[in-house]
Protein backbone atom coordinates (compact mmCIF):
# COMPACT_ATOMS: atom_id res chain seq x y z
CA UNK A 1 0.00 0.00 0.00
CA UNK A 2 1.59 3.47 -1.07
CA UNK A 3 2.50 5.57 1.69
CA UNK A 4 0.15 9.18 2.07
CA UNK A 5 1.68 12.11 0.41
CA UNK A 6 3.36 14.50 3.13
CA UNK A 7 0.18 16.83 2.21
CA UNK A 8 -2.38 13.81 3.52
CA UNK A 9 -0.75 14.50 6.94
CA UNK A 10 -1.21 18.22 6.97
CA UNK A 11 -4.46 17.35 6.02
CA UNK A 12 -5.18 14.82 8.43
CA UNK A 13 -3.58 17.17 11.11
CA UNK A 14 -5.82 20.25 10.21
CA UNK A 15 -8.92 18.25 10.34
CA UNK A 16 -8.02 16.68 13.46
CA UNK A 17 -8.01 20.37 14.92
CA UNK A 18 -11.31 21.13 13.84
CA UNK A 19 -12.42 17.97 15.25
CA UNK A 20 -10.93 19.24 18.85
CA UNK A 21 -12.26 22.71 18.01
CA UNK A 22 -15.94 20.89 17.35
CA UNK A 23 -15.61 18.66 20.19
CA UNK A 24 -14.91 21.47 22.73
CA UNK A 25 -17.90 23.69 21.70
CA UNK A 26 -19.89 21.87 24.38
CA UNK A 27 -18.34 22.67 28.30
CA UNK A 28 -20.09 19.49 28.90
CA UNK A 29 -16.66 18.09 27.03
CA UNK A 30 -14.65 19.21 29.74
CA UNK A 31 -15.97 17.81 32.89
CA UNK A 32 -12.99 18.26 35.30
CA UNK A 33 -9.75 20.30 34.69
CA UNK A 34 -7.73 17.16 34.20
CA UNK A 35 -9.30 17.07 30.66
CA UNK A 36 -8.75 20.34 29.86
CA UNK A 37 -5.09 19.59 31.06
CA UNK A 38 -4.71 16.64 28.85
CA UNK A 39 -5.91 19.04 25.52
CA UNK A 40 -3.25 21.41 26.47
CA UNK A 41 -0.36 18.82 26.40
CA UNK A 42 -1.59 17.03 23.66
CA UNK A 43 -1.11 20.80 21.85
CA UNK A 44 2.13 21.06 23.30
CA UNK A 45 3.50 18.02 21.85
CA UNK A 46 2.00 19.11 18.36
CA UNK A 47 3.27 22.90 18.73
CA UNK A 48 7.03 21.48 19.39
CA UNK A 49 6.44 18.58 16.32
CA UNK A 50 5.68 21.61 13.58
CA UNK A 51 9.30 22.94 14.05
CA UNK A 52 10.82 19.71 12.61
CA UNK A 53 8.26 20.12 9.23
CA UNK A 54 8.50 23.77 8.64
CA UNK A 55 12.27 23.16 8.58
CA UNK A 56 12.25 20.15 6.35
CA UNK A 57 9.59 22.08 3.99
CA UNK A 58 12.21 24.54 4.21
CA UNK A 59 14.58 22.35 2.94
CA UNK A 60 12.59 20.67 0.28
CA UNK A 61 11.60 24.26 -1.12
CA UNK A 62 15.28 25.29 -1.13
CA UNK A 63 16.45 22.01 -3.37
CA UNK A 64 13.51 22.23 -5.79
CA UNK A 65 15.07 25.69 -6.17
CA UNK A 66 18.30 24.77 -6.52
CA UNK A 67 17.70 21.79 -9.01
CA UNK A 68 15.92 24.48 -11.28
CA UNK A 69 12.36 22.56 -10.72
CA UNK A 70 9.94 25.73 -9.77
CA UNK A 71 8.15 27.85 -11.76
CA UNK A 72 5.99 30.65 -11.37
CA UNK A 73 2.89 31.26 -12.53
CA UNK A 74 3.47 34.91 -12.68
CA UNK A 75 5.98 37.59 -13.59
CA UNK A 76 8.59 37.70 -10.71
CA UNK A 77 11.82 36.83 -9.61
CA UNK A 78 12.03 33.35 -8.20
CA UNK A 79 14.80 33.69 -5.92
CA UNK A 80 12.61 36.88 -4.48
CA UNK A 81 9.66 34.62 -4.31
CA UNK A 82 11.85 31.78 -2.57
CA UNK A 83 13.04 33.98 -0.24
CA UNK A 84 9.82 35.47 0.92
CA UNK A 85 8.65 31.76 1.07
CA UNK A 86 11.60 31.19 3.70
CA UNK A 87 11.22 34.18 5.45
CA UNK A 88 7.55 33.33 5.79
CA UNK A 89 8.50 29.59 6.97
CA UNK A 90 11.30 30.52 9.36
CA UNK A 91 9.17 33.64 11.26
CA UNK A 92 6.23 30.91 11.70
CA UNK A 93 8.75 28.75 13.10
CA UNK A 94 10.44 31.38 15.20
CA UNK A 95 6.75 32.02 16.75
CA UNK A 96 5.91 28.28 17.60
CA UNK A 97 8.37 28.67 20.49
CA UNK A 98 6.30 31.35 22.29
CA UNK A 99 3.27 29.56 21.46
CA UNK A 100 5.06 26.10 23.33
CA UNK A 101 6.31 28.40 25.89
CA UNK A 102 2.95 30.04 26.74
CA UNK A 103 1.17 26.61 26.51
CA UNK A 104 3.65 25.41 28.85
CA UNK A 105 2.69 28.07 31.34
CA UNK A 106 -1.01 27.43 31.38
CA UNK A 107 -0.14 23.32 31.56
CA UNK A 108 1.86 23.79 35.13
CA UNK A 109 -1.01 24.92 36.65
CA UNK A 110 -4.01 22.88 35.49
CA UNK A 111 -1.30 19.43 36.80
CA UNK A 112 -2.30 20.64 40.04
CA UNK A 113 -6.26 21.37 39.41
CA UNK A 114 -9.09 18.15 40.06
CA UNK A 115 -12.57 17.95 40.65
CA UNK A 116 -13.66 19.24 43.55
CA UNK A 117 -14.14 16.76 46.62
CA UNK A 118 -17.87 15.65 46.97
CA UNK A 119 -18.39 13.18 49.88
CA UNK A 120 -20.58 10.45 49.68
CA UNK A 121 -23.66 10.06 51.79
CA UNK A 122 -21.99 7.30 53.54
CA UNK A 123 -18.93 9.17 54.48
CA UNK A 124 -18.18 10.47 57.97
CA UNK A 125 -16.62 13.83 58.86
Amino acid sequence: MPRPEPRQHARDAAAAIRELNHATLSLESMPYAGEVSANVLALIELVDRLPQALDQLEAGLLSLEQRGQIRLDHDADLRGEVAAAVKGLRDARGGLGGVSKALGAASAPLFHMGAPYVADEGDED
